[in-house]
């Protein structure tokens, strides 16, 4: 499940020892289900409900959210993922090293554990990409950015 891999890479992180304080904010879009109920659940997760529709307009209204609150800062990371991403344990550790590194903006592969789309239909898709980390594709669902360099794009 995505909350549970979303809280194994933040205490996989924060067991690292930058002690750089791990923030999770989920938008609960138009949903009709009982997801909000399940966040809420799982410690320090914050749900913003927003009702629009499309995934990248659901992230930018929960994005200045947060920046509001923290400032948008070079310090401040934006780390994204997507429901039906499970990120891997390290993903957070990576996107740290990366950015220490001097990256503003990182983009990541993602690997779908189980899919709506049916196992037939799956692993079509799969064999139609490359599944390791130097490959030419993107997954938008895996992606991070320096909030100062959000703030400079315009959101």
């Amino acid at each position: 499940m995505m909350l549970d891999a979303l809280t194994a890479a933040s205490q996989y992180f924060a067991n690292l020892g930058p002690h750089i304080p791990v923030l999770i904010a989920i938008a609960s879009d138009s949903t009709t289900d009982n997801s909000r109920e399940l966040v809420h659940r799982w410690s320090g997760m914050n749900t913003i409900r927003v009702a629009v529709g499309r995934v990248g307009a659901s992230r930018n209204a929960v994005i200045p959210a947060e920046l509001i609150r923290q400032g948008p800062t070079k310090e401040f990371w934006i780390a994204n993922t997507d429901t039906d991403t499970e990120v891997p344990e390290h993903w957070l550790k990576r996107q740290f090293e990366l950015t220490a590194g001097g990256a503003d903006v990182v983009v990541d592969t993602a690997e779908l554990r189980s899919s709506p789309i049916g196992t037939v239909r799956m692993l079509r898709r799969l064999n139609l990409h490359q599944r390791n980390e130097d490959n030419p594709h993107i997954q938008g669902a895996l992606r991070g950015f320096r909030a100062d360099t959000f703030a400079a794009l315009g959101g």
